[in-house]
């Protein structure tokens, strides 16, 4: 129960990365992808406000003083232009300003296809499995080349799903063997099977992006 409970705690609807995403602080081949993820969590997050409406209302007065308090988006016609503003209650056409390039979903944001052969465990949402083997994935495009120790370090803590946070960064950076789940049964086998990731050679330690736009 104590891992379930750190595992929801971390985020409501974005993590850190997928809010610098937004922010612009990350490629915009990952920023395209946080918004697609933010608008399946939002239809969930509108089932969710029916339950909350009929056995909790006082929740859901909660959650709607929330959104209210966090509500300083300018007018639509105030904002920049190439930045049109999101539609929350259903999905539209891109335009061409907020259309991702053919190159930027190629090199960084690949469907799931890639991932159907990979067995995640049970009971954990495939989903937020591929947010997690995408987060990696960006980190070595980012970043560069990197250990797994690295790629634990930087990536478990935003995508825990449901695993030891504390517990994994502790044996990572005391220097002792890792062999948590979040990596030996999600993480590297989706790294495995991207096409644009290439494994440790034999005697070596890094994964390397091996996609474009570097």
């Amino acid at each position: 129960m104590a891992q379930e409970t750190q595992s929801t705690e971390g985020r409501a609807l974005l993590t850190d990365a997928e809010r610098e995403a937004l922010a612009g602080d990350r490629s915009d081949s990952y920023r395209y992808k946080t918004r697609s993820y933010l608008k399946r969590r939002i239809e969930k997050l509108e089932q969710d406000a029916e339950v909350l409406a009929e056995h909790a209302p006082d929740l859901l007065a909660d959650v709607q003083a929330a959104v209210d308090a966090g509500d300083t988006q300018p007018p639509r016609e105030t904002q920049g232009a190439g930045e049109p503003t999101p539609d929350l209650e259903g999905d539209q056409s891109p335009t061409d300003t907020d259309r991702p390039t053919r190159a930027a979903t190629e090199d960084a944001s690949p469907d799931t296809q890639p991932f159907d052969g990979v067995d995640f465990p049970t009971g954990k949402d495939r989903e937020q499995c591929f947010e997690a083997i995408n987060a990696a994935r960006e980190y070595l495009r980012a970043e560069g080349p990197a250990t797994m120790r690295e790629i634990v370090s930087a990536v478990h803590p935003d995508y825990p799903l449901g695993y030891d946070v504390d517990a994994a960064l502790a044996k990572v950076e005391a220097g002792e063997r890792y062999r948590g789940a979040w990596w030996r049964r999600i993480v590297k086998p989706g790294l495995d099977a991207a096409g644009d990731v290439q494994s440790p050679a034999p005697g070596q330690s890094d994964w390397r992006y091996t996609g474009g736009d570097r």
